[in-house]
């Protein structure tokens, strides 16, 4: 869910300025007053879903009943107020919604795939059905910027309708500078039908105002949380690798391997959006990857001593731990397939010295 700025000097954010800046608007405009009552569904006949009634589908209302979806029949209480100010909008008025009463077999939603507006997708595959996204027992983070804020995030993800189009009219409208604003995605995290948690996240976001740089500015976030997703992978590997005989099969998903990972992402988080903010006020792109890998391989080689750290006593294997480390610290400085599929996914030129190491390697072979 995108959300307008509210920062020192500006107006408060209220409920009612959250919600419609969610709501897409057809060819970037309010819609008619004509279409209101099939998008506010309370404003019009409901639709019921008894015995007597019938599915709603798509075709049946506005789109944008998606947003204002209405399984159970409501109806709002109006009364005088005499001039009181409304929490929603923030205006005085001399009638307010006081209560309201509400009764179940509403609408029935049906066939109306990924239209809901704040619903990010995704799919395994290209040709695959668009699933939508939920969050999952790790929270959620900057690790999922490619499915919620990216524009183009590829064949595989789809961020939900609300933000792309708020962030193309946000610029629109703005005369300078990064446009800042928010985006709060929230959820419950899901096991079939049982609710595990409920999951809220809360991240600052910067577009550049040019449509150039702002696209630029997409590809290089891609590309660091690309790279960070790998450093993940090979933290964990070098972990394994280092508590965990050669023959033991220890999957990465395991519970102590997945909780090195989470914490990698969580722990990464305030260099990853101070990043984002210093390479939209203009900060190059080459200085902002360069100082990401510093920063994301500070932070693996800590974890990893802290997840295996060498024993002064000498037990647990210290020479695999110290081998694991020397592996991982190759990588990180871009030695290796590991080290290059690090540079690769952050779009950066290997250093000299791990370029001329895989020559060397290639021309052997």
């Amino acid at each position: 869910m995108a959300i307008p700025p509210a920062l020192p000097g500006e107006r408060e954010v209220l409920l009612w300025h959250l919600l419609w800046s969610n709501v897409p608007k057809p060819n970037g405009e309010a819609p008619d007053e004509d279409d209101l009552p099939r998008i506010l569904p309370w404003l019009g006949p409901t639709r019921v879903s008894d015995k007597d009634g019938r599915p709603t589908t798509p075709d049946d209302v506005h789109e944008l009943q998606a947003w204002w979806g209405m399984p159970r029949r409501v109806r709002l209480d109006f009364s005088d107020a005499d001039g009181a100010v409304c929490s929603l909008t923030g205006q005085a008025d001399g009638t307010l919604v006081r209560s309201w009463r509400q009764r179940p077999w509403g609408i029935n939603y049906s066939t109306w795939g990924r239209l809901h507006p704040l619903s990010p997708c995704y799919r395994t595959k290209p040709e695959e059905e668009w699933l939508y996204l939920h969050p999952q027992p790790g929270g959620i983070g900057y690790q999922h910027w490619l499915g919620l804020v990216s524009l183009d995030a590829g064949e595989t993800r789809s961020v939900a309708p609300a933000v792309s189009q708020f962030r193309r009219i946000r610029a629109a409208e703005t005369g300078a500078g990064p446009v800042p604003w928010r985006l709060l995605a929230a959820g419950y995290d899901m096991d079939n039908m049982k609710a595990r948690g409920f999951a809220e996240s809360e991240m600052p976001v910067q577009d550049p105002l040019d449509p150039a740089a702002a696209a630029a500015h997409d590809a290089l976030l891609r590309a660091m949380v690309r790279a960070t997703d790998v450093v993940a992978r090979l933290l964990a590997n070098s972990v394994r690798r280092a508590l965990f005989s050669e023959g033991a099969t220890v999957a990465l998903d395991a519970a102590p391997l997945a909780s090195l990972r989470d914490r990698f992402w969580s722990e990464t988080a305030d260099a990853f959006f101070a990043l984002a903010a210093s390479a939209a006020a203009g900060f190059s792109d080459d200085d902002t990857r360069a100082q990401w890998l510093r920063d994301i391989g500070r932070a693996a080689r800590r974890l990893f001593g802290e997840a295996a750290p060498v024993d002064a006593s000498g037990e647990g294997h210290p020479g695999r731990i110290a081998d694991a480390a020397r592996q991982m610290d190759f990588a990180l400085r871009g030695y290796g397939k590991s080290g290059e599929a690090v540079f690769n996914a952050l779009g950066a030129v290997l250093p000299e010295g791990a370029r001329k190491a895989k020559a060397r390697k290639e021309k052997a072979l």
